[in-house]
């Protein structure tokens, strides 16, 4: 039997077993017909009718013991909104106030509200204010945390005599909830003292037990409401201006753009809300962290865009849907520069598509199933040729491009899920067209102590309907979950023809293997620890086509955190026998014979409480051939000299010593060169906050990597390197291999929230970027030749309005 097919059979048998008894407090909330200011002053007489939660349980650091400070937790309903009140014990003069900017709270002291409407046990909706005023809200799951998700709401927090104060008004547009007459809904309250580090909630959260998120207690008492009509519009304008030295008398250095346009949210059903963006703008988005790529792999940027960060968990599933491909790099980029004849040159090349809108519906109903669809279109790109007589032509570098995620997520007893994902890439003209589509299940058992797991994936090209190229993956696992022992194994396989890069990022195929872990985690260990864990791992790997060993390495790690708040740990890692790489070479079927090494790191994060402290993190890895070996070392300095002031220092320091890759074809021949690589990136990131609605944030790098050929050596056909009379040299005898790579960027944002969900953004970046073949030693000295290097200045202002369409609309009604 096949180990995909094997570990299905074995999941699906899990649902069945012992269940786990979970304490479930009820809190009953009170209704109101008075109008409820914000202002953190329980005063109206509503409050004095409210239930009162208490008896918050720690979860940190100490679990499943009482709080050490007594919380008081009240709810009222009326018809537009939930409204939560929180009186927080505890000595007003040790109360942490730090300012941040919004969704930026960090270490300090706060308050939160979990709803799960749906009881599913795996979503919710997080609001969260700090003592200082500061709101953060998220979509979160047991997975993680959609931080990107922005509600309009209102809060405020006040310091008094016993503690402080959070008050909250949710309204119900802020957040879905099914029809019902009597409303039972899971919740959570929770806090953190931010000097002790103590977190504590109001039912408790068991760190030994699977999915915090289904040990929520229960709200009850509401009745009489229905989810009003969800209308939300954010018109935009915004202006730009721009500079970079074009060298041409023809060209104008600088240029400036006007843009104007909408976001929309419609709330369909009180389950799935419609999002569009209309002529987007996403100029205002922070710089990538561009590096030197000598891998044979493409790099992963992150997503900055907030329509395709924003309330996008259900199109994660499968692992198929990589955003930064809409509006990415130009598919046909490369034939705009094929294209180029005697006498001509490139006059505009753009870097990416062009979005002309994007569409997205996502939600999950009463019963469980989560629908996602997302649509975007590209419109076509071309690049500019211009002769020496100034005449142009324009070279296609994309075509009109429809871009389709479909996503159908089905909710399971005891926490688990089975999605079904499919990403269509449709292009106009000749282009091929792409679709991938993948199954993707979670399974519990009752006590949500054995957990399996699966994904099937299936991805092909077609051209003009014909399918070109096709390719699987699959991937199927069991693991235990619950208890300080936990361990798991998982097989997994991905055939040499699988890529679903279009809409997607992949980066290994054309292998099969297995992996397991073994973990143990001490959560009240003997003083001065706080926490201890230990990690064991192991995998096993090889090539498909054609059958070849491919990998086998083991690990430990561990992680120890101190009473005081420091942590440490570190990890040993090996590959005791000679490995063999599959991709290095650049051509299929051929490998590379990877020597037996030894890796070692180790890391110190301090206490974040303090005005000053410091992480830092080391490696060596040592290689059993000729003095080949890797350094690295990271520290990061930050500092809080006040409570509205952030900033860290970082600096990034690697060398490779002796490093092997691939350089040139010479002929049939396979040319991999032995050089020595540097790397060094120096980054400073900052903030300080006015107020809890005006904020300034800085960001600076300067990333500087250099590579410097030492030898040449031709690939065998066993894996092996021979000597090679391959110079790699130009005619003058520099190296043509040899490169110097630096970016020096800079994004300044001042950010003023002057009302709920409404924004004024005024911001600068300075992007330059570097390459040269002349490999430089002196940092500074090349610091220097990179401010003097060509960049590109930008300025920019931009303005948004939220605007509550769906409350004009139902006062209107009413």
């Amino acid at each position: 039997m096949r180990p995909f097919a094997f570990a299905l059979l074995l999941s699906t048998s899990l649902v069945y077993g012992q269940s786990t008894a979970l304490v479930c407090k009820n809190l009953k909330a009170a209704q109101t017909t008075e109008r409820i200011v914000v202002d953190g002053v329980l005063d109206e007489l509503s409050w004095m009718t409210a239930s009162i939660g208490t008896e918050f349980v720690q979860n940190e650091p100490r679990p499943n013991e009482p709080s050490h400070f007594r919380s008081e937790v009240l709810v009222l309903f009326s018809d537009q909104a939930i409204h939560v009140g929180a009186v927080l014990h505890d000595n007003p003069d040790s109360v942490m106030m730090r300012l941040s900017g919004r969704d930026q709270i960090g270490i300090t002291d706060w308050f939160g509200v979990v709803l799960d409407p749906y009881q599913s046990g795996r979503n919710g909706f997080e609001f969260i204010v700090t003592a200082a005023g500061v709101q953060f809200d998220a979509i979160i799951a047991n997975e993680g945390e959609d931080e990107n998700w922005h509600a309009v709401w209102h809060s405020a927090a006040r310091i008094t005599q016993q503690g402080w104060v959070a008050e909250m008004s949710i309204p119900y547009s802020a957040f879905r909830f099914p029809k019902a007459n009597e409303h039972v809904w899971s919740a959570q309250f929770m806090r953190l003292v931010g000097r002790t580090r103590e977190k504590s909630f109001w039912n408790p959260i068991d760190p030994l037990k699977e999915g915090w998120l289904r040990q929520c207690g229960m709200l009850t008492g509401i009745n009489g409401i229905d989810a009003p009509l969800r209308l939300m519009l954010l018109p935009y304008a915004s202006a730009y201006a721009q500079h970079f030295p074009q060298n041409d008398p023809d060209q104008k250095d600088w240029t400036s753009t006007f843009n104007g346009g909408m976001d929309v949210k419609l709330g369909l059903s009180d389950a799935y809300t419609l999002d569009m963006t209309l002529i987007p703008d996403f100029g205002q988005v922070v710089s990538d962290n561009v590096v030197l790529n000598l891998s044979p792999f493409e790099v992963q940027f992150n997503e900055n865009r907030q329509f395709f960060t924003e309330g996008t968990e259900l199109f994660q599933r499968g692992d198929l849907f990589y955003s930064r491909r809409i509006g990415g790099v130009p598919l046909l980029r490369d034939n705009l520069y094929d294209a180029i004849g005697s006498g001509e040159r490139v006059t505009e090349d753009p870097g990416v598509s062009k979005l002309i809108n994007a569409t997205k519906v996502s939600g999950r109903g009463a019963k469980g199933l989560g629908i996602g669809v997302l649509n975007a279109v590209t419109r076509a790109t071309y690049g500019t040729i211009t002769d020496s007589l100034g005449n142009t032509r324009e070279v296609l570098t994309d075509p009109l491009t429809n871009y389709n995620v479909l996503v159908a997520d089905q909710q399971l007893p005891n926490n688990g899920y089975v999605s079904l994902i499919n990403t269509n890439v449709l292009r106009d003209g000749s282009t091929y067209d792409a679709n991938a589509s993948a199954l993707d299940f979670i399974l519990n058992n009752k006590a949500r102590s054995l957990q399996g797991n699966g994904v099937f994936r299936y991805a092909q090209k077609q051209v003009q309907g014909l399918s070109d190229a096709s390719g699987y993956s699959y991937e199927a696992g069991l693991r235990k979950t619950g208890g300080a022992w936990t361990y798991g194994a998982e097989y997994e396989e991905i055939s040499p023809d699988f890529d679903p890069n279009d809409l997607g990022f992949w980066q290994l195929t054309n292998y099969r293997g297995g992996n397991g872990s073994l973990d143990y985690t001490k959560y009240k260990p003997k003083e001065p620890f706080q926490r201890r864990s230990y990690t064991f791992d192991a995998e096993y790997l090889r090539v498909i086509q054609p059958d070849h060993f491919f990998n086998f390495a083991m690990g430990l790690s561990t992680f120890q955190l101190l009473q005081s708040f420091n942590a440490f740990g570190g990890m040993i890692r090996t590959e005791p026998v000679l490995t063999y790489d599959p991709f290095e070479a650049r051509v299929p079927g051929r490998v590379y014979e990877f020597p037996v090494n030894m890796l070692y790191e180790a890391w110190f994060s301090g206490n974040y409480n303090l005005p000053y402290t410091v992480d830092a993190r080391a490696g060596y890895r040592r290689f059993y051939e000729r003095d080949r070996h890797n350094l690295f070392l990271s520290v990061d300095q930050r500092f809080r000299p006040t409570d509205k002031l952030f900033f860290i220092l970082s600096s990034w320091h690697e060398k490779k010593n002796d490093d092997i890759g691939w350089v040139a074809f010479a002929g049939d021949d396979i040319i991999l060169g032995q050089r020595d690589q540097w790397t060094t990136e120096i980054g400073l990131e900052g903030s300080y906050t006015f107020t809890n609605r005006l904020s300034l944030n800085a960001d600076v790098r300067h990333y500087w990597s250099r590579a410097h050929y030492l030898a040449y050596h031709e690939l065998l056909f066993d894996g092996k390197l021979a000597d090679s009379d391959y110079t790699g040299n130009r005619e003058d005898g520099t190296s043509r291999h040899d490169v110097d790579f630096d970016a020096f960027t800079v994004d300044i944002w001042l950010r003023w929230n002057f009302a709920s969900g409404s924004e004024i953004t005024l911001g600068w970046k300075d992007n330059i970027f570097a390459r040269d073949g002349a490999v430089q030693q002196n940092y500074l000295d090349n610091l220097r030749d990179t401010w003097a290097a060509p960049g590109i200045n930008s300025l920019s202002l931009k303005a948004i309005w939220f605007l509550d369409a769906g409350s004009f609309i139902n006062r209107k009604k009413q």
